[in-house]
């Protein structure tokens, strides 16, 4: 239950922040929830964006396949794909993966989900 989710859990235009737990307990974001304020207005190339897995650990038991497929598909959720143009990995500081938190990996079912922090340019 979404409502359940211990501490902050914002809910807007009738989708929660947060949909439940990942494998590792970490938050699983919901990609429905509305953009946060400048992300609706600014370019991602602009972001700076932050180090949010230094050893890179949550990549450490994904296969090649999932990899490859994430650094070929162009990311969605936030509305991100409707504002810019195709936005990947890649873009994300050359694609270092110490900037990019795998939250769930890409299955044969799902696109998987990831976590990056930024700050907005000034």
């Amino acid at each position: 239950d979404v409502k359940r989710i211990e501490g902050e859990n914002d809910e807007r235009d009738g989708e929660y922040r947060y949909l439940g737990y990942n494998s590792v307990g970490e938050l699983y974001t919901n990609s429905l929830f509305p953009p946060d304020g400048a992300t609706k207005v600014s370019d991602p190339h602009n972001w700076n964006f932050q180090i949010v897995d230094e050893e890179k650990v949550s990549w450490g038991n994904l296969k090649p396949y999932q990899i490859n497929h994430m650094y070929s598909v162009a990311l969605t959720g936030n509305r991100i794909e409707e504002l810019y143009d195709p936005f990947y990995l890649n873009d994300i500081k050359g694609g270092d993966k110490r900037y990019i938190r795998v939250i769930s990996p890409p299955t044969i079912k799902s696109k998987g989900s990831i976590f990056v922090q930024f700050l907005h340019p000034t």
